[in-house]
């Protein structure tokens, strides 16, 4: 007998009737944001109770107001103005979403900024720097913004998320590919990379709680182009390289005005992965790494880290040669590297000494994590 016969019609015909997320309470940071309004009509039309976030009241308001004249009932929803970068703004909006729904059920880190955009020497890390250079934002503006903001918004939620609930943070494709004079912004994003992995094994386990990533890649609007634009001006490069480097690692085309061709993915790619994320239809995915970019072939960010010879860290290694092993195939890099040290040693009985730079050594393995 075929085992699915066994399941009920309620859960084999779960994702094909009703609203995916009726009467699930939703806190959805940067919610009147350019993406955040897509994201946010989404979550309402799949019948979520949103606790909208930002930092301007006027914003929020406004696009209350525009919701409801769209027919969106303004009882699923309610605001509240705050920096998440301090943890007590979180804590008061997980409090408002509780007071207002009764519960908490999702949590979408959604908001961010793109921070200074200047190569490395010129990024600054001080005041002084930052109205030096004209800019609104030091690098620890942009850390706090992009990975301190959703890690005290999670943090705050856990508390009172309902067991088997949701956390999606939205990361960026950019945190994984060349991305010139965007270090402020890609950094932190892929600190917020490995975060999302932490929270799922220690949230899953006891409580049911779901932690995923969504990547958007490159998404189409006029913003993008200047981004572009602005990162060919830096690298003095013609006009359009940096877009056709994005488009060139596409494998999927869409229909476009001159037919099938390579584009950027939309908001509403995006607000379509966070809601799917958020429903029980992703039920069976937690600590995953969701990519909105129309196929783009990315490598995955490496997890390796560096769990042994941790007294060795201020030897000087001066004339030495150093292997370090990462990943999840170590013990086979370690047997082919002690296999091509012996090698070396035979080799040492047949070359004179003088022709040898330096003894070489033989780094413990750093065992990816698991």
């Amino acid at each position: 007998m075929n085992d699915l016969s066994n399941l009920s019609n309620a859960v084999t015909s779960q994702s094909l009737v009703g609203r995916r997320l009726e009467n699930k309470s939703v806190i959805l940071t940067g919610a009147a944001g350019s993406i955040g309004r897509y994201i946010s009509r989404h979550l309402l039309r799949e019948g979520a109770l949103v606790t909208m976030t930002g930092r301007d009241q006027s914003k929020l308001d406004a696009f209350v107001e525009e919701l409801s004249e769209e027919g969106f009932d303004a009882e699923s929803i309610t605001t509240i103005v705050g920096d998440c970068a301090d943890p007590q703004v979180c804590r008061d909006i997980c409090s408002r979403a509780v007071d207002t729904f009764g519960k908490l059920d999702v949590l979408v880190n959604n908001a961010g900024a793109a921070g200074p955009k200047y190569t490395l020497r010129d990024i600054p890390f001080t005041d002084v720097e930052m109205r030096a250079a004209g800019s609104d934002q030091t690098m620890f503006d942009s850390a706090m913004n992009l990975l301190g903001a959703p890690w005290n918004m999670a943090r705050a939620a856990a508390a009172h998320l309902s067991d088997g609930g949701t956390i999606v943070n939205v990361s960026t494709i950019f945190s994984r590919t060349h991305y010139y004079g965007r270090i402020p912004y890609v950094v932190p994003k892929s600190g917020l990379n490995a975060l999302g992995k932490g929270l799922a094994l220690e949230l899953g386990e006891k409580r049911g709680i779901r932690v995923n990533t969504l990547f958007p890649g490159p998404i189409e609007s006029e913003r993008i182009d200047t981004v572009f634009a602005t990162m060919d001006e830096l690298q003095n490069i013609p006009p359009g390289s940096t877009s056709q480097e994005f488009r060139d690692l596409m494998i999927t085309t869409r229909t476009g005005e001159e037919g099938l061709e390579y584009r950027y993915p939309t908001p509403t790619d995006v607000a379509n992965g966070i809601v799917w994320l958020a429903s029980e239809e992703s039920a069976a995915v937690s600590g995953h790494h969701v990519e909105v970019t129309n196929g783009m072939q990315v490598p995955a960010q490496s997890r390796s880290q560096l769990v042994s010879w941790p007294d060795k860290r201020l030897e000087d290694l001066t004339d030495h040669v150093v292997l370090i092993l990462g990943g999840s195939d170590y013990e086979e890099a370690l047997t082919y590297a002690e296999r091509h040290i012996q090698q070396w040693r035979a080799r040492l009985t047949r070359v004179p000494l003088t022709r040898v730079s330096g003894p070489c050594t033989l780094a413990h393995s750093v065992q990816g994590t698991r």
